[in-house]
């Protein structure tokens, strides 16, 4: 029994020595990589850099027409720890090109296109990049600037909308947009063809309210505008119905002839807002009918038309549409 006891741990000591010499190669190991990164890391190597570029202080008399490069790349020599680092950056700062500064001698009444080296702007990219880094090339290695003289006009701004009102619910009148009109500038074959500036669609559904609201402008492309956006009130009240009745009154009627008509009067039915439902008067409309072609046989019936309606009426209809006549010489 105590012999048996006794050579347990015996049995054990070449299994404790296997773990601690796989423990010491790993080590070795692992020390052994270290090294191996620190020493290639510390050696020159070529990266590719993007960097955002921000443009400003551009001609006044004059709009660039073509697509500018919004990033340029950057080829550059610097250790392996420089280009670790900056892949793990979140991002880099955009570098800012003085437009006026680089063209500076470059744009005359002659020259519509104008090719700046990026390697002019190496300066700026150097100030962010640091000592520690050598740029050797860009992509891409020039930027073209090409030039439109900019004309500016007034033009008015058009309401773009899609407005459901609720049943009994009626707009009373035009929507108020403030400003209604903006200038505009841009190049001057552009400028010339454009008419007027249209807003963002207003979408709205179920409305018996008045809408006020702001919205922005649709931006065309080299089209700049000096706001972007505006204020629109759309008037929005319950509406009913209403009638009147109004005398008829014959014009062009021949010299020597008097008209009389049956019936001598008709009944105008509208839609009208409640706030304006008391103030609507007979006198304020005017029917007529157009004797210009009488006297003739062939003629039965003269039509009813309405000259003078209020402004704040809507879906005006007359009843009768046509009268009888009878023509007296």
């Amino acid at each position: 029994m105590e012999q048996s006891d006794f050579s347990q741990p015996v049995a054990k000591l070449p299994k404790l020595k296997f773990n601690k010499r796989l423990q010491i190669i790993l080590i070795c190991f692992v020390v052994s990589v270290v090294f191996w990164f620190l020493i290639a890391m510390s050696k020159t190597y070529t990266g590719s850099f993007i960097f955002p570029v921000q443009y400003i202080n551009l001609p006044v008399e004059r709009i660039v027409v073509n697509d500018l490069p919004k990033s340029i790349v950057l080829s550059v020599k610097t250790t392996g720890f420089h280009i670790l680092s900056y892949s793990f950056s979140k991002s880099m700062n955009p570098v800012i090109i003085d437009v006026q500064a680089s063209l500076a001698g470059k744009l005359d009444i002659r020259n519509d296109q104008v090719s700046v080296p990026s390697k002019s702007f190496t300066g700026d990219f150097s100030r962010q990049l640091g000592n520690e880094y050598f740029i050797s090339g860009f992509a891409p290695d020039s930027i073209v600037f090409s030039f439109s003289y900019k004309i500016s006009k007034r033009v008015p701004v058009i309401l773009q909308s899609d407005i459901d009102l609720e049943k009994q619910f009626d707009t009373t009148g035009s929507a108020l947009i403030i400003p209604d009109s903006v200038t505009i500038s841009g190049p001057a074959d552009l400028i010339a063809s454009v008419s007027n500036v249209k807003t963002e669609m207003l979408r709205q559904s179920g409305v018996k309210n008045s809408i006020n609201t702001k919205l922005d402008l649709v931006s065309e492309r080299l089209v700049a505008t000096d706001v972007n956006q505006v204020t629109v009130t759309v008037p929005v009240e319950k509406f009913t119905e209403g009638t009147v009745e109004v005398p008829l009154h014959p014009i062009n009627v021949a010299q020597g002839y008097s008209l009389k008509t049956f019936p001598d009067k008709v009944t105008v039915q509208y839609r009208i807002s409640l706030s304006k439902y008391n103030e609507v008067r007979p006198e304020m409309f005017d029917a007529i009918v157009d004797a210009s072609g009488l006297p003739d046989p062939k003629i039965k019936q003269l039509k009813v038309r309405l000259e003078t309606i209020p402004v704040y009426v809507k879906s005006v209809r007359i009843d009768p549409a046509k009268t009888d006549y009878i023509l007296r010489k």
